[in-house]
This record gives structure tokens, sequence and C-alpha cells, in this order.
């Protein structure tokens, strides 16, 4: 009776220990895992901080533009006023 009490222990040892190594083997790979998501993720960081900088240099630029678009407008206007008051100033010579 003994003798089939400590069979008996050391088989749900055996039991235990096996449930052990699966569970060990599932933390590794969870941990595994873990670090891959660590990864993707700061991969992820570094692609947003690219495209945020690009963002911000293709506002300057749009920036720029606009005022340069400005400038031309007022320089536009400029010659337009330029342009009516040489017109008056030519057609009172007779020819």
């Amino acid at each position: 009776m003994a003798g089939q009490s400590f069979s008996e222990i050391a088989k749900l040892i055996e039991t235990i220990s096996a449930q052990m190594e699966q569970i060990s083997a599932t933390i590794q790979q969870i941990t595994r895992d873990n670090q891959q998501i660590v990864t993707s993720i700061r991969q992820v960081d570094v692609i947003s901080k690219g495209t945020a900088a690009e963002a911000q240099t293709v506002s300057a630029g749009v920036e720029e533009q606009t005022a340069s678009m400005e400038q031309v407008a007022s320089s536009a206007q400029s010659l337009s006023t330029m342009a009516y008051e040489l017109q008056n100033i030519v057609s009172k010579f007779i020819i």
C-alpha cells in the first residue's frame, strides 16, 4: 500500500513537472511575442515621426508658396493700376 502511494505521488510529480514545463514554454513564447510587439511599436513610432516631419516640411512649402502667390497677386494689382494710369495719360495725347 505504501509503495502504491509513493508511485501515485511520483506520477503526480511527473504530471506537475510536465505542466510546469508547458507553462514555462508558454511564458517564453509570450515573452518573445511581447518583444516582437515592442519592436513593431518602435518601428511605427519611427515611421510616425518621419511622417510628421515630412508633413511639417510640406506645410512650410505650402506657406511659402502661398506667400509667393500673395506677392504675385499684389504685384499684378500694382501693374494693373499702373497700366490704367498710363492709359489715361497716353489717351491725352492726340495723334
